[in-house]
């Protein structure tokens, strides 16, 4: 299999601002190669055609990358719905994030 795609792989960092609220910040973590692979016609039976629409499956080797909540591809927001260690690499499950701009932190 080839890493070919690269994906931005952002954590959750809370600041305190002036009122003692806790503002989640988007921290990079890095840039990293990455595969998008599509759902199986299993999978896509079991959850249904609107799940695996809006949602994309990412495998990466690297290991910093097992600390991102958010994924950046294309320009597009991906929530980490599930993640999964497999040794040698890590499976992320990601909903499309919509109606936030992708530019702003």
């Amino acid at each position: 299999m080839r890493y070919d795609e690269k994906v931005e792989y952002l954590a959750i960092e809370y600041v305190t601002n002036e009122m003692n609220d806790k503002i989640p910040i988007e921290k990079p973590i890095g840039v990293f190669d990455s595969l998008l692979t599509p759902f199986s016609l299993q999978e896509t039976q079991v959850y249904g055609a609107s799940y695996t629409k809006t949602n994309v499956k990412v495998l990466c080797r690297d290991p910093q990358s097992f600390n991102a909540r958010i994924l950046k591809v294309e320009n597009q927001k991906y929530e980490i719905l599930e993640k999964r260690d497999y040794k040698k690499v890590f499976l992320f499950i990601c909903k499309k994030v919509v109606g936030k701009n992708v530019n702003s932190n």
